[in-house]
């Protein structure tokens, strides 16, 4: 296995890292034990770097991945994310704080080592259904996101670029706040 620094963090992390959307049925049925499996081979096979998010099956890749974390002692970088929606607009703190805790009881950890913002970024607020703005990202997201990073609940913060708004994404890059960004990129 390869590896490479993640963004900006200093984290070595393999070439091939596991997302979670298999493991956490997003593209059909996977048992937990099947996700455990898959989570032990990738392990075994030299991967360290884990990114999965509540909205992946409901919870369903956190869980596995805690479970199959447990009693393994490679030292393994994982991520996580928050989606925020309009209702969440009005209490962005507490919401990332709510998703972080069910998050992390999921996982079975303390702390992750990334936390990534999963919307879609455009020019304006809510252009689609629940998208963040420039302004949003770089106003009270950021003010919420570095309130659970001080709690030591997350060690480093990014994002999850997906479907979005480029000059709006550049425009946030750009702020230079963001430790690392999750573009698609997929084998299959």
């Amino acid at each position: 296995m390869e590896y490479t620094t993640l963004g900006r963090t200093e984290l070595k992390v393999s070439r091939v890292g596991l997302g979670g959307g298999g493991i956490g049925q997003v593209w059909g049925s996977t048992t937990r034990d099947e996700a455990i499996m898959a989570i032990h081979r990738a392990m075994d096979l030299g991967v360290n770097f884990f990114d999965v998010a509540p909205s992946y099956g409901d919870g369903k890749a956190e869980e596995a991945l805690g479970l199959a974390l447990e009693g393994r002692t490679e030292d393994v970088v994982t991520a996580t994310k928050v989606r925020l929606t309009a209702c969440d607009m009005g209490d962005v703190t507490g919401a990332v704080q709510r998703s972080m805790e069910t998050s992390l009881r999921l996982l079975k950890r303390d702390s992750v080592d990334v936390l990534h913002v999963h919307n879609r970024f455009t020019q304006g607020s809510g252009d689609i259904p629940n998208s963040l703005s420039a302004e949003d990202v770089l106003g009270p997201v950021l003010d919420a996101y570095r309130s659970v990073q001080q709690a030591g609940k997350t060690r480093f913060i990014g994002l999850s670029a997906m479907d979005h708004h480029v000059p709006t994404l550049d425009r946030i890059m750009d702020s230079g706040h963001w430790d690392t960004v999750l573009a698609y990129y997929n084998l299959l």
